[in-house]
């Protein structure tokens, strides 16, 4: 721990706290929503055989520990293997909050493209369907079996080929870790351009297949924007080099090059972003880093209504410009979420902001926002943020209250990380509390806190008429207002299994009230298993839009291989 002071915002007092980093995961358990039946009924399909394994095995080039299974010897048994191997493989087959499981017996690991290109040509022959794998940190199922297809994970797939301190640009493959990239940028003077809460397990290439979108968006551009080139493996194994050159050095080097500017026939690399795996493999990947800021501020601050919350973001807009990086919402049941959790985790530091009133009774701000600045000089950002505290905090020209009622300043990089960790706590001292229902939507930014209090109405409507597990069924709210990116969740308290009058209640009465706000009801985390038939009200009166890209994926992968079951809704 180390002992540091927050700097008060305007004239607010500083107090002492101590910094401490929040643990990133929780011991609750929850149960797997589905588990289905084998492939062998289903069309065109055909589950991995023994026979299939020993010639992956040889593609996979018998390297130790690059492939798990647990097909019985026996044909006629269906007896596993290896009870390890079993538990083995439900690290693979269960999503991180138990709610999807497969019964995938077969997960291949290979460590080039090479190998993925053998691997799907020899499935794409035999009709076996795969389901890319990265971090498994998705909320929609995506990255993981529906049944028994066979999971092709990439973590070995984690060599970063080569950094360009010049262009900025990074060449790697899809498995490394967004963590371990960033660590790597940041020695060459780089900012990888997205960051999430799950940076330490996530890989790059799963953030691309989900194009995921981070605290860092409006600052530096989704991941569409920042991906120049990749290397795609289709599901007939042919390779894509899409604005990804490998040249051979006369000393047997590799030389990896992408072109910032490349305008020779169609984006293909542009339809694998968001496509979750259902065209292609990515394998490789060029991304566009900008330059590590040399000044990062960080503020984190409080507001009595949500309109306050609205006008903060417009001025700091105006005030503090280009330098805006990261504007992050927590309403006060979510700030309370984090207070009581770190609480269970022996953690000493207070949050930067009243929790109490003035009779030291519980009374937390309804809304707190965490402002991050990226800049190249200290002085002058730190002017920017002081001036915009300053009417930030005061009567405004109209004659309505302050903006901001409390709030503190980060002194150094501690204190800045430190207000990330509330930020990032956020999932996992709600996930605590009880089974989880997140909705990962896009909405107008001033329509946020209505949004939250109808459905939470709805939910109280619905209490009488359907059992939802409870007397309460609590509702935490975070997000990104800069980018109009809620994140809904409700929670069953002490209630760890999922309940289906709850989901009932939740959808679709969630998705037509998005819809009709003109939103989105994916904003950053994907289709997956989850939200594909919801695709079919998205579309409802534009059905050509599901048509088309039901085309795409029948150019790409004609025997639907490649990840089945997940983003497009059957017809």
């Amino acid at each position: 721990h180390h002992d540091w002071q927050y700097k008060s915002a305007g004239a607010l007092s500083s107090r002492t706290v101590k910094a401490s980093t929040p643990p990133r995961s929780c011991s609750w358990q929850q149960p797997c929503r589905r588990t289905l039946t084998t492939l062998s009924s289903h069309a065109g399909y055909q589950s991995p055989t023994l026979e299939d394994v020993e010639q992956l095995t040889q593609i996979l080039e018998h390297q130790v520990g690059s492939i798990l299974h647990v097909l019985p010897e026996n044909k006629n048994s269906n007896t596993p293997n290896d009870d390890m191997e079993t538990s083995l493989l439900d690290g693979y087959n269960i999503d991180w909050r138990k709610q999807y499981q497969g019964q995938s017996k077969v997960v291949l690991k290979p460590h080039s493209t090479e190998q993925v290109s053998q691997i799907l040509a020899y499935c794409h022959k035999h009709g076996i369907p795969l389901v890319p794998q990265g971090g498994k940190t998705g909320l929609v199922g995506g990255s993981v079996p529906v049944q028994e297809e066979v999971i092709l994970s990439l973590e070995r797939l984690n060599q970063v080929h080569r950094i360009d301190g010049v262009t900025g640009m990074i060449y790697c493959q899809a498995g490394c870790v967004l963590q371990d990239l960033q660590s790597r940028a940041e020695q060459h003077g780089l900012l990888v351009p997205i960051d999430l809460g799950a940076k330490g397990t996530c890989q790059i290439g799963g953030n691309i297949a989900t194009n995921a979108g981070g605290q860092y968006y409006y600052r530096y551009g989704s991941l569409a924007a920042n991906v120049v080139g990749m290397q795609v493996v289709l599901a007939n194994g042919q390779v894509l080099n899409l604005n990804f050159h490998e040249n051979q050095e006369d000393n047997g080097t590799v030389f990896y090059h992408s072109n910032l500017k490349d305008n020779t026939g169609y984006k293909l690399h542009q339809l694998m972003l968001g496509a979750e795996g259902t065209l292609g493999i990515v394998t490789a990947v060029a991304l566009k880093c900008a330059p590590y800021p040399a000044s990062r501020q960080a503020a984190f601050l409080a507001c009595h209504s949500f309109d306050q919350v609205v006008r903060l973001i417009s001025l700091a807009k105006q005030e503090l410009g280009e330098i805006v990086a990261a504007l992050e919402w927590m309403d006060a049941a979510c700030l309370t979420s984090v207070q009581n959790y770190n609480a269970t985790q022996n953690a000493t530091t207070p949050l930067p902001v009243s929790m109490t009133d003035d009779l030291g009774q519980p009374s937390p701000y309804p809304h707190s926002i965490l402002l991050e600045t990226h800049g190249s000089c200290s002085a002058h950002d730190a002017e920017k943020l002081d001036r915009f505290l300053t009417q930030a905090m005061q009567e405004q020209s109209d004659g309505s209250p302050p903006i901001v009622e409390d709030g503190v300043v980060a002194q150094d990089l501690t204190q800045l990380h430190a207000f990330w960790n509330i930020r990032e706590t956020a999932n996992p001292a709600v996930s605590s509390l009880g089974y989880g229902y997140k909705y990962d939507l896009s909405l107008p930014v001033d329509q946020f806190e209505s949004f939250a209090t109808r459905m939470q109405q709805h939910v109280n409507q619905q209490k009488d008429s359907q059992q939802l597990g409870g007397d309460n069924l609590l509702c935490t709210n975070w997000g990104h207002v800069l980018d109009g990116n809620l994140h809904l969740n409700f929670t069953t308290p002490n209630q760890y299994e999922l309940n289906e009058n709850v989901v009932n209640c939740l959808e679709p009465f969630v998705y037509d009230q998005i819809m009709a706000l003109g939103g989105s009801i994916s904003a950053e985390h994907g289709i997956g298993a989850s939200k594909r038939m919801a695709l079919l009200r998205v579309y409802d009166n534009n059905p050509g839009v599901l048509d088309t890209m039901r085309a795409m994926k029948n150019v790409f992968d004609p025997k639907g291989i490649l990840n089945p079951y997940k983003v497009l809704p059957p017809p």
